[in-house]
């Protein structure tokens, strides 16, 4: 046999097999050999179906879960939630549809075609929006017009706060020349048409509105708030409007809160005018830009007796001072500016619970120590660090005696979450702010 055919020969299925010993061979026959399939092993077990978790469980889960984040996260949190299952679907399209933000024409047409009232869906996410905040602006190409905002309002049967942001109107009236060459409209027609007013006056629900006029005209928010006659919190901001007509009658809701930032200062008739019927009523005040103290001492006359919150940027003149130590019902102070007068700190009301004040190097905070240790009501105390605030030689004083008197304390460096300090606790877009967007 050739060599070749000898290793053909070794390598053969046949001369393998036959050369295969047999457990017989090689174990001895008393041995007993237990197969592997002989240990015990667990039964096979059919896999269980996953726990069915109640719908209203979820609803509560997706609501907590993202308190406390941004808005960005939290919308994404909901976004991955309606992918998990058919359930989650439609809980967590109900959660992103509270909050709506409208600032074009094609974000208008898809809200317009999700909440249409011809299917059941469509009329579960329409009632689902409590918030919404829409832009206008005529100089944005394919931009969300008037009549397209007001739609949207009718639309939310729910809708309890209106952010509404005015930056252009149409012009009817032609344009200028400016000195950087650039074409401007003089803007002379109202922001709103009768037909708008109407639409929206037959959508009358909403509790709360936020109103940023940084159009040309000026009578825009007289016409806006005649259209909302259950509105309670007011927030306006932008160009200053002009006193109403005498022929106009007084505001006619009874607010509860109002915030203000105009470029300049409103006169006090126009105040008299919006405040006319909240005597009594009237019990947060903030204020974005320092009040002349004329103004302050119009509101602090007519409403000491009921304001309870109050949030101005400083408070530097001892009138200023004088006209605080007035409103003896106030509960919460927050006082944005590290410089202010040093007997504002000595003459905090004695029913003052939350005071958030701001800190650099060289505020004086041996009144506040002080307030700590003499007050019984309060509860909280927050303090923006400004440059170098860190460093300041009291602040340990200040954290020792909260900790002693039990009073939470709560330390910041980022003024936007400071601005938006209410009962204590920073609130983002709860009370006049809508940020999820459409877009």
């Amino acid at each position: 046999m050739g060599i070749f055919h000898f290793l053909h020969y070794l390598r053969s299925p046949t001369r393998l097999l036959s050369q295969r010993a047999s457990p017989s061979d090689t174990i001895p026959q008393d041995h007993h050999v237990q197969s592997p399939c002989t240990h015990a092993t667990l039964p096979l077990q059919r896999p269980q179906r996953p726990m069915h978790i109640p719908i209203e469980v979820v609803i509560h889960i997706l609501t907590y879960a993202g308190d406390g984040e941004d808005e960005t996260t939290k919308k994404n949190l909901l976004t991955s939630s309606a992918l998990v299952c058919k359930d989650w679907s439609f809980a967590a399209q109900e959660l992103l549809f509270r909050q709506v933000t409208l600032r074009s024409e094609m974000a208008f047409n898809s809200f317009q075609i999700a909440v249409h009232s011809a299917s059941p869906r469509g009329r579960a996410l329409a009632s689902a929006v409590k918030r919404m905040h829409c832009i206008v602006d005529a100089k944005q190409p394919r931009g969300l017009s008037m009549n397209a905002f007001a739609k949207a309002v009718a639309m939310c049967t729910n809708l309890q706060c209106l952010h509404l942001a005015l930056f252009s109107i149409p012009a009817s009236s032609g344009h200028i020349a400016i000195a950087a060459g650039e074409a401007r409209s003089t803007s002379s027609t109202s922001a709103f048409s009768t037909d708008v007013l109407s639409t929206l006056r037959d959508a009358s629900r909403i509790s709360t509105l936020r109103f940023d006029n940084w159009s040309d005209d000026e009578s825009a928010l007289v016409q806006l708030l005649d259209s909302f006659p259950s509105v309670t919190a007011l927030a306006i901001s932008g160009k200053t409007p002009s006193p109403p007509s005498p022929l106009f009658e007084p505001f006619h809701c009874a607010l509860q809160e109002v915030r203000l930032n105009f470029q300049t200062a409103p006169s006090i008739g126009f105040l008299e005018w919006l405040l006319h019927n909240s005597k009594g009523t009237l019990r947060a005040l903030e204020f974005q830009r320092e009040p002349s103290v004329a103004l302050l001492e119009y509101l602090v006359t007519e409403h000491c007796d009921t304001l309870e919150s109050l949030a101005l940027p400083a408070c530097a003149s001892q009138e200023g001072v004088s006209l605080l130590a007035r409103c003896v019902q106030l509960r919460e102070l927050r006082l944005e500016n590290a410089w202010v007068a040093p007997g504002v700190r000595r003459l905090l009301p004695a029913a003052l619970e939350r005071l958030a004040i701001a800190v650099d190097k060289e505020t004086p905070l041996q009144p506040v120590v002080q307030a700590i240790k003499r007050s019984t009501a309060l509860s909280s105390i927050t303090l923006q660090l400004w440059a170098d605030g860190e460093r300041h030689p009291q602040l340990a004083a200040v954290k020792i005696a909260c900790a002693t008197r039990g009073i939470e304390l709560k330390v910041m460096r980022d003024i936007r979450v400071f601005r938006t300090i209410k009962r204590g606790y920073p609130i983002h877009g709860l009370t006049f702010g809508c940020k999820k967007s459409m877009d």
